[in-house]
This record gives structure tokens, C-alpha cells and sequence, in this order.
């Protein structure tokens, strides 16, 4: 009797042991899937408002290789673009890129995918500020409100091309407090906005160059809502509900976008074209520049 008693208190031992294994097998799982849920639709929202991130962390796409090497590094292609932006740009200007924000271990570049959806040749935008002579850029991402050097910001190896537009020379006079409030959102070194909400002091990129020129008195667009966006019906009403899910962002959700000829930025009246979409190898030759005249001084 006691061996059999034995051998029932053993199989009744491993079999709770197997179920408590199993259970916390199926635990992990679904906080796995879980966490995996809220990371790629945190992603998906922060990438088509057109933010890019420059983690370093960020596994570069195969494609991407070479230009990591150390001897590959772009300097005089750098100081080109240096040169070209010193003699052509000005305060106040607005800079649009399109470039890459990839995750899924580089293999899906969803800055693309976003620019897509809104039917953009842009993925990104910010202002230009001009300091001791130099172009930099003011602009935000998801580690919050950045200020980089104009030749580093497009010849960064994720951006692929690059647009510039200009008040109107009747509004020229805007520019300085344009700057002054980019300037003011760096010093102060918010928060990026993972809400997408207008009501608050956080920025995402394309927000924070309208609430600039909003404070300068020279609004430039209209927000838009999310679902009236030209590619959201081709969005899957899984990746929908993914997104509504994971974020507190919703399809009835109103952002400003880099946007195109028709909504956005890019449509605004006020602005005119100093550089069409180009490539950023090289700069462009002087032909490719506007001819514009220059802001009047300012006291």
C-alpha cells in the first residue's frame, strides 16, 4: 500500500508540476503578445505623424551597411551641404525630408509606409534657424525637441531627400518669432507628444512649425483628422483597431501633417517653394534655386 500510495503522490506531483509549467508558458505568451501589441502600434502611430527617431540602438536595414563603415563616412558631402545652406537659406525657413524610421530589425520602413497613407512626398519637417552663420534645424522627435546642425540633418545616411519653402516676403517679418518659440521649445526640452492632442504643451514634428507660426501670427495649415487621411481606408480594420487599442490615439483624432499640394504644410498659401524635392547626394546646382528676394532687415 505505502509504495502505490508513493508512486499516486508522485504522478499527482509532476502532473501539477507539467500544468504549472504550462501555465506559465501560456503567462508569458500572452504578455508577450501583449507587449509586442503595444510596441508596434506605438510605433505605427508615432511613425505616420511623421517623426523619425535617431535611437542609435536602431538595427540598420541591410541596405544601410556600407554607409555605417567608418570609411564611408559623407564629410564632403557634408560640407556641401553646408556651403549651399549658409548662401541660400534663411530664418524661418521650413524644411521637409523624407526619409526612414525602420523597425522589425531594419526590415520595414515605416516612415515610407506613413507617407503613404497620407498620400506625402514628406515624412518629416521642421524649421531653420540661422545662428553665428549657420543653418541649424529645429525639430522634434520621439526623444523630444532636437536642434542639429543643417549638413548633419540631411546628410543624415536615414534621409533621403529634402524640400524647403518660405514666407511669403510680406510676411518675412513673422520669422523672428517663429524662431524665438522654436528656440524657446528646445530650451525647455519637452516631452514628445504620444497623444497627438492639441491641447497640450507636448509636440510632435509638424505640430510644433504650426503652434511656431501659430504663435507668430501666421498660421499655415488646418489640422486634419486621421481617418479622412487619403490612405486610411487602405489600413486593415485589424491595424485599425490595433492602433485605437494600443495608443490613445483614435481614428477621429485631428494632427497637423507635412501634407501635400491639397492639406498641410506643404498646401500652406504662405509659403513659397525655395527647393523642390531633391535628393540629398549632392546639393542642388544654382539653377534648381528659386529666385527670391531677400527679407527686409529686421531693427
Amino acid at each position: 500500500m505505502f509504495p502505490a500510495n508513493r508512486e499516486r503522490q508522485a504522478d499527482v506531483m509532476m502532473h501539477a508540476k507539467t500544468q504549472s509549467t504550462k501555465t506559465g508558458r501560456t503567462s508569458l505568451a500572452a504578455i508577450s503578445r501583449r507587449l509586442a501589441v503595444c510596441v508596434l502600434g506605438a510605433v505605427l502611430i508615432l511613425v505616420a505623424s511623421g517623426c523619425q527617431s535617431t535611437s542609435r540602438w536602431r538595427f540598420p536595414a541591410l541596405t544601410e551597411l556600407p554607409n555605417t563603415l567608418p570609411w564611408r563616412k559623407p564629410y564632403a558631402r557634408q560640407q556641401a551641404w553646408d556651403v549651399w545652406g549658409r548662401q541660400n537659406l534663411q530664418d524661418g525657413d521650413v524644411i521637409f525630408v523624407m526619409g526612414e524610421s525602420r523597425i522589425l530589425l531594419g526590415f520595414l520602413n515605416f516612415s515610407k509606409f506613413s507617407a503613404e497613407i497620407a498620400n506625402s512626398e514628406f515624412s518629416h519637417v521642421g524649421v531653420i534657424a540661422i545662428e553665428e552663420g549657420q543653418p541649424v534645424v529645429y525639430d522634434v522627435i520621439s526623444e523630444g525637441t532636437l536642434r542639429r546642425p543643417f549638413d548633419e540633418y540631411v546628410t543624415d545616411r536615414r534621409v533621403w531627400s529634402v524640400a524647403v519653402k518660405r514666407l511669403e516676403p510680406e510676411f518675412q517679418h513673422s520669422t523672428r518669432a517663429v524662431v524665438d518659440f522654436c528656440r524657446a521649445a528646445y530650451r525647455q526640452q519637452g516631452k514628445f507628444d504620444n497623444d497627438f492632442r492639441l491641447d497640450n504643451d507636448r509636440y510632435y514634428c509638424a505640430e510644433l512649425v504650426e503652434a511656431a507660426f501659430r504663435h507668430a501670427g501666421r498660421p499655415l495649415s488646418e489640422p486634419v483628422r486621421i481617418e479622412s487621411l487619403p490612405g486610411f481606408h487602405r489600413l486593415s480594420p485589424v491595424t485599425v483597431q490595433l492602433i485605437e487599442t494600443a495608443t490613445p490615439v483614435t481614428r477621429d483624432r485631428e494632427v497637423y501633417l507635412p501634407g501635400n499640394t491639397n492639406y498641410g504644410l506643404w498646401s500652406s498659401q504662405c509659403l513659397i517653394t525655395v527647393l523642390e524635392k531633391t535628393g540629398v547626394n549632392s546639393p542642388p546646382v544654382a539653377e534648381t534655386i528659386a529666385r527670391l528676394p531677400h527679407p527686409p532687415v529686421q531693427d
